[in-house]
């Protein structure tokens, strides 16, 4: 009994928790859920931004070196195309390309192959830089 009374003089009648432990406790929770949402979210974002990257990736190396090889066997290229469309899994992705001449004397283009991406909420842009220069055929100089 006197046993009893020390543990009712120590924590009084109370039973339970008060109504500020459970808001914060609430409050703990909520801002954990928040934490772990917009991880979850911006790691979904990352992952859709590689796949893009991967479903085109090939089709930009591919696209280059086509380019490469017009740069290389012409002197003043004419006729290439400057924008396209790539469409790969229902998705559009919109190419666009510049060049510039860099070295007159050695015939060196620098490159610029870009590519957009616009799916549903965010539009992704994959650039990419190469130089070239224009290779005369030993042949034909003499």
């Amino acid at each position: 009994m006197e046993q009893r009374a020390q543990m009712i003089l120590r924590t009084g009648t109370r039973r339970g928790f008060s109504l500020i432990e459970v808001m914060i406790a609430i409050v703990v929770l909520f801002l954990g859920f928040v934490f772990i949402y917009e991880t979850f979210f911006v790691f979904l974002d990352l992952f859709n931004y590689y796949a893009d990257y991967l479903d085109v990736g090939i089709l930009i190396e591919s696209k280059l070196w086509e380019i490469k090889d017009i740069f290389m066997h012409t002197e003043e290229p004419e006729g290439l195309d400057n924008k396209g469309v790539f469409l790969i899994n229902n998705k559009e992705f919109k190419w666009s390309l510049d060049y510039n001449l860099v070295d007159e004397e050695s015939g060196l283009y620098r490159i610029d192959f870009s590519v957009l991406a616009k799916p549903a909420k965010r539009e992704r842009r994959f650039l990419r830089t190469t130089y070239v220069s224009y290779r005369k055929d030993e042949e034909s100089v003499e």
